[in-house]
């Protein structure tokens, strides 16, 4: 699906180290307003947002990896940053400069740990995956976008540089397609309107979110098999879901249930579900470094939401207080 070609040099130290931070981190977010990269800084329900990874140039777009170890973020032009929970390139890597093609406008897909990005251009009507990321074998291939049935509304890329994503389908829904590494592509659902797709396990799992159907998938093996498996749907209470994900151990699925505004868990095993309220706008439920905490939104112009579903304790959904700067910029418009 995507994968790339190296260039190292040019650019590195655009995007530089701080300082590595000592103690418990759950990882980095994107600060679209203040336009960088940040750590956030301790565990859930004790944390705060750091100050910003140091960049000679804002960061117009940014992503991060399902695993935190990688962001791809532009700064002009695209770029790799190595991460850990210690702080950026403490692994002493320095930024990598993807190879030139992708508009800065591009959606961006990141694989599980950073190894492949995907960019869709649907101005250009441009599909390009750069592989190898931080590999002497980095390469950038395109992806012909002739056999889709529409635009591209949900993807996803897996750390082979496979595509699993979603494309309209003229009298209306989407079709689930898999591209392979060699351009292959075989379509293995049809979807009504898909809100996130996810891989993880080397591109052996995904999940789908339908939103419109209020229904979510999981598939094994999406690039031979795939066999799919409804996990939920609007029987168990899903309305208008926005994403997903399953904790580490898969006997509890989360989602990001903005029609009820509230995440919504269910024991995969039992079907138990527990409900919990929340009053701002659900985005995602993206696991964070420590494995066991999800982001349930974008850092704006308010604080960062995070549910903590630690085991042993019962989950709760905390926040990460906003940046003060922001904060008094929300209270001035109110």
């Amino acid at each position: 699906m995507f994968r790339t070609l190296l260039l190292m040099a040019a650019g590195a130290g655009v995007l530089g180290a701080q300082t590595p931070v000592g103690g418990p981190s759950l990882g980095f977010v994107f600060d679209a307003p203040g336009q960088a990269l940040r750590p956030v800084l301790g565990t859930a329900g004790a944390s705060i947002l750091g100050d910003p990874l140091t960049a000679s140039t804002p960061l117009s777009r940014a992503a991060i990896s399902l695993r935190q170890n990688m962001a791809i973020a532009n700064d002009g032009g695209w770029k790799a940053l190595s991460l850990t929970p210690a702080g950026p390139n403490a692994s002493g890597l320095a930024p990598v400069v993807l190879p030139d093609g992708p508009s800065a406008s591009a959606r961006l897909a990141v694989s599980e740990n950073g190894a492949a990005a995907a960019f869709y251009d649907a101005d250009n009507k441009a599909l390009s995956v750069v592989t190898g990321i931080t590999s002497p074998s980095m390469a950038a291939n395109s992806v012909s976008l002739d056999a889709l049935p529409g635009a591209i509304t949900s993807l996803a890329v897996s750390d082979d540089g496979a595509l699993l994503l979603s494309a309209s389908v003229a009298d209306g829904g989407e079709s689930l397609l898999w591209i392979g590494q060699d351009g292959s592509m075989r379509q293995l659902a049809s979807l009504q309107a898909s809100a996130s797709i996810v891989l993880w396990n080397k591109g052996a799992n995904a999940l789908v979110v339908d939103r419109a159907a209020n229904q979510i998938w999981k598939i094994q093996d999406p690039g031979n098999n795939a066999a799919l498996t409804l996990l939920a749907s609007g029987a168990d209470g899903v309305t208008s879901p926005t994403g997903a994900a399953l904790t580490a151990d898969g006997k509890r699925l989360w989602i990001a249930n903005a029609g009820a505004r509230n995440v919504l868990g269910i024991d995969t095993a039992t079907r138990e579900t527990v409900a919990l309220n929340c009053a701002f706008d659900l985005t995602a439920v993206a696991p964070m470094a420590d494995g066991q905490s999800f982001r349930l939104n974008e850092l704006d112009n308010g604080p960062l939401w995070i549910l903590d579903s630690a085991p042993g304790t019962d989950p709760r959904v905390v926040f990460v207080p906003a940046l003060q700067s922001v904060t008094a910029t929300a209270e001035d418009a109110q």
